[in-house]
């Protein structure tokens, strides 16, 4: 929504509902349709089955770019969603070279213009933890950081789970969700029976939507983390080297869905800058900018994790949505500011005594904990897991983001 980053962009698709997505997504300015001419055209052929060894690509699947035809291909994939992601990737180009920084991030506004950024990987929980009633949503999944502040990439919400402030209503777009035969309309119980269910609905869908094109600057980064090893705790303070760690690690676990029920282990994920595929630049450029702009703008770096307590997956228990909702709110509405914290001895960022308005949960992980010896025994292992991702970047970022990870605790051993 920042016209001076705007990118007029074609897309030509087989598919007609592919033809509505994009238009679900992208933002349409009408006063330039007479005149428009497309600096990019985005071509979307599902049907396109490339044959390795004659085209040259990759895999059966392929999406393309080159930035000196100004043309991006889609082939052999039917899912909506690489169209915005292409878009995204473009992006993640062109904007860095103006100083403006792309976040693959949700973002809403509080009082006082009170800005707030959610970043984390796929299935931590971004589209879900942004909706508070308090505070209008900006954008959900895409956005940029200027001079002047936050702005929205998107014009629309595209999300595996509806959310209740966006309604289902003629114009938006639903994937993998089966019909009612008889209604001939979608069905939450039918819908929750598949495992691909997406929305892609209007921002003007949304109840609580701001007004504002471009919002301030960020108080408060969320970085998420969805962590089955049930290590980290619910909500920590980080500095800004800190932040930059957790953003580049991009440390959480694979779930089907932000609030799974599988009894499948999750698997433990490393995307770094929460959102790698899409990145053209190295992840240095990225963090650099994020680190100067935490920086300038004196912003509040927050580690949320949306994962597991008192436990790892077998032996703890999945945050509740509602919890982790009330832990973010009171970070952002300043009622975290009020409280003691206590520095983890291992990871070095400031855990919170309490939080104020849900008293009764533990948000010291080993105290959350019933077998002392096995906390200790997960705290190294995540520990060394963190340890040994972060050195693949040992020769791009400082050594105040290098050092400002975890220290391998010392062996636990148990006298019998």
């Amino acid at each position: 929504n920042d016209p001076e980053s705007r990118l007029p962009v074609r897309v030509i698709t087989e598919y007609a509902w592919h033809s509505l997505f994009a238009r679900n997504m992208l933002i349409k300015d009408d006063s330039q349709c007479e005149h428009f001419i497309p600096e990019f055209t985005i071509l979307s052929i599902p049907s396109f089955d490339p044959i390795p060894q004659i085209d040259g690509s990759l895999s059966e699947q392929f999406i393309l770019i080159n930035f000196d035809q100004k043309l991006c291909l889609i082939g052999n994939a039917g899912y909506g969603g690489e169209i915005k992601k292409a878009v995204f990737a473009i992006f993640n180009y062109l904007l860095p070279l103006k100083d403006i920084l792309p976040l693959r991030c949700s973002a809403n506004i509080g009082d006082n213009a009170s800005t707030a950024v959610i970043l984390g990987p796929t299935g931590s929980g971004k589209s879900s933890l942004v909706v508070d009633p308090s505070r209008p949503l900006i954008g959900d999944d895409e956005h940029g950081w200027c001079e002047q502040g936050i702005f929205n990439l998107e014009r629309g919400r595209y999300t595996r789970e509806i959310c209740p402030d966006t309604k289902i209503a003629f114009g938006a777009l639903m994937e993998g969700v089966e019909i009612n035969p008889v209604t001939r309309w979608w069905e939450e119980e039918l819908g929750k029976q598949t495992e691909s269910n997406y929305v892609a609905a209007p921002l003007k869908h949304v109840n609580n939507l701001s007004k504002e094109s471009i919002a301030d600057h960020p108080k408060d980064i969320i970085i998420l983390t969805c962590d089955s090893t049930g290590i980290l705790p619910p909500i920590a303070k980080l500095t800004p080297e800190q932040a930059i760690y957790y953003f580049i690690t991009g440390y959480s676990s694979s779930l089907n869905r932000p609030e799974s029920d599988t009894e499948q282990e999750p698997t433990i994920t490393f995307n770094p800058c929460c959102g790698a595929r899409f990145m053209i630049h190295h992840p240095q450029k990225h963090t650099d900018m994020l680190y100067n702009k935490i920086l300038k703008s004196g912003v509040n770096c927050w580690l949320v994790n949306s994962g597991w307590t008192g436990g790892s997956f077998h032996e703890g228990r999945r945050l509740k949505l509602d919890e982790t909702k009330t832990i973010i709110s009171s970070a952002l509405n300043g009622s975290l500011d009020k409280v003691e914290y206590q520095t983890d001895p291992i990871f070095g960022f400031e855990i919170p005594m309490l939080c104020p308005e849900l008293p009764e949960l533990t948000l010291n992980p080993e105290q959350a904990w019933p077998d002392k010896v096995s906390f200790q025994n997960k705290q190294r292992e995540l520990t060394i897991l963190l340890t040994e991702n972060i050195r693949k970047f040992s020769d791009e970022i400082s050594e105040a983001v290098l050092n400002a990870g975890p220290s391998i605790p010392k062996k636990t051993t148990q006298n019998i």
